[in-house]
């Protein structure tokens, strides 16, 4: 939703301010559309309605097949099958130096339960976000760890790196108690641990 070349954490101010970038151009527009159509319609029936614009968000019950998965839930599907079949090594898309942001889902759905009895007092747009970013290929190599694997990790430069950061200013959603406490070293377990469990049925 958010230009596609600011380097610092973003605000919700920063929406519209620049060109998206063009690989996710139409999906952007979209949530974009959605976002302040919501905020339109709260401010015109007074209705508590607000639209929270959460990081990437992973954990158990993703989507991992290769058509739907976005980065991590892929990582963790592309390590799982080159431990299967003793791979030597992990492709990577583009040059794993863009840097992203996740938040495990769980802090996001206790934030939706926890904000629900207050959400009169908040801003009609809100960023929800752990405030930590990492490289693709960091990510890369957390799963691998997690799954201990110690193969190559191959990058595929032919592929789009897409933005070269995505990472949010949630200070706004802080002061009203958001509080997100599951560490990527911890999610990831739980992530993979769920993945490894249910894999022949996702």
């Amino acid at each position: 939703m958010y230009p596609g070349s600011i380097d610092y954490p973003l605000k919700e101010t920063d929406l519209l301010n620049g060109p998206l970038e063009p690989t996710n151009q139409n999906y952007a527009l979209a949530k974009i559309y959605g976002t302040y159509f919501t905020k339109s319609v709260a401010i015109q029936d007074d209705l508590n309605w607000r639209v929270f614009i959460a990081s990437n968000l992973y954990g158990p019950n993703d989507h991992f097949d290769s058509e739907k998965s976005h980065l991590l839930a892929a990582i963790i599907s592309k390590a799982v099958a080159a431990k299967m079949s003793n791979s030597k090594y992990i492709e990577m898309w583009g040059d794993g130096t863009p840097q992203r942001e996740f938040t495990y889902v769980e802090d996001f759905a206790d934030w939706i339960l926890f904000s629900s009895k207050f959400l009169d007092k908040l801003p009609q747009i809100l960023n929800l976000g752990v405030g930590v970013d990492y490289t693709v290929h960091d990510y890369y190599k957390k799963v691998l760890t997690e799954l201990d694997l110690d193969i190559e990790i191959f990058p595929k430069i032919t592929m789009p790196n897409g933005n070269r950061r995505k990472l949010m200013d949630s200070s706004i959603a802080k002061s009203f108690g958001w509080n997100p406490t599951t560490g990527i070293k911890e999610g990831l377990a739980k992530t993979v641990e769920w993945y490894l469990n249910n894999r022949s049925v996702v």
